[in-house]
């Protein structure tokens, strides 16, 4: 038998007693079983997803179905819907709907705000992605707004701080004059360029070198002092214990 043969009889196999399993199910859908009766019936886990919005909802490796069919008016509440996938099957119910409704001014003003913030800050961050490269050459001026600022850096190091990690990080990856861009973990985003770089000498290395020596010699050394004082002080304690016995 070939390997091919052999392969397309397991895939059948698989797939008929998939189908068989899915036949099962949806006996059990059609007789009235809750959700969670059924995935006891699998002996798998519910998801629950939560209130979602019309455009955000999605299922997971269900890219066939989208938010029209989920939030089709025939989807009832409390009741269990099946959607057919590639290679599998979701059982899916729904257990709220909520109509949408005009919300008092006081109870999403300041829902409002932040609203309005975050699309002028990504509005900010993409005009200024734009010119990036010819506001850190100096061809354009930077814009006069709050939070927006440029520096210059000299003889800055793989590890330093000052700038967060991940920006050195990915400046030091990139080539020379190359554009970087990157969001830290406070969500600042950042713009970098490096001018040039510096390759250490033999004399840079070994002064390094050395410099790693010392800091080794001087933990190794700290290590070991504390290893013989806690050795003294053990000793200490079995011979105290040994005089109070006698």
């Amino acid at each position: 038998m070939s390997k091919q043969l052999r392969e397309d009889l397991v895939e059948a196999e698989a797939l008929a007693l998939m189908q068989e399993d899915f036949l099962e199910l949806e006996s059990l859908v059609l007789a009235g079983v809750t959700l969670g009766e059924l995935a006891d019936t699998v002996e798998s886990p519910i998801a629950v997803t939560g209130l979602q919005d019309s455009e955000s909802i999605a299922l997971d490796n269900f890219n066939n179905y989208s938010s029209t069919d989920l939030f089709n008016p025939k989807v009832l509440p409390n009741k269990i819907e099946i959607f057919e996938g590639d290679d599998s099957y979701a059982f899916v119910m729904l257990t709220q709907k909520l109509e949408p409704a005009v919300q008092p001014f006081v109870d999403v003003a300041e829902m409002a705000i932040q609203e309005v913030r975050a699309q002028k800050a990504n509005e900010i961050i993409a005009s200024v992605a734009s010119d990036a490269e010819a506001m850190l050459a100096g061809a354009i001026a930077l814009p006069e707004l709050t939070g927006v600022s440029k520096e210059t850096f000299k003889n800055v190091k793989r590890f330093s701080s000052l700038l967060p990690s991940e920006v050195i990080s990915k400046t030091f990856e990139s080539s020379v004059g190359s554009l970087v861009s990157s969001s830290a973990f406070n969500g600042d985003t950042y713009w970098a360029q490096s001018s040039n770089e510096v390759v250490p000498s033999a004399e840079d290395l070994g002064d390094s070198v050395e410099q790693y020596q010392g800091f080794y010699s001087e933990v190794l050394g700290q290590q070991f002092s504390g290893f013989i004082d806690q050795a003294f002080k053990k000793n200490q304690k079995v011979r105290l214990k040994n005089f109070t016995s006698n």
